[in-house]
């Protein structure tokens, strides 16, 4: 607990250092490597599908065929 106490005083203290435009910099970017994180994570769930553009397009034509005709 110490530890991590005593690295975010010392992040704190560089931060606090910087310019306003440096803080909003590093903020920007600190949040950037969130969501980049957060979308690999994303990325690594998605099951892989091998459909066409060509079997989707058939499929969205046949549904609209089939609602049309009602």
């Amino acid at each position: 607990m110490d530890f991590t106490t005593n690295t975010v005083s010392k992040i704190t203290d560089y931060v606090e250092a910087l310019t306003v435009r440096d803080q909003e910099k590093l903020l920007s970017a600190l949040e950037r490597k969130v969501l980049m994180d957060e979308a690999k994570r994303l990325n690594k769930s998605v099951k892989k599908n091998f459909v066409t553009i060509q079997e989707i397009c058939n499929t969205i034509n046949d549904v609209r065929t089939k609602r049309n005709r009602k």
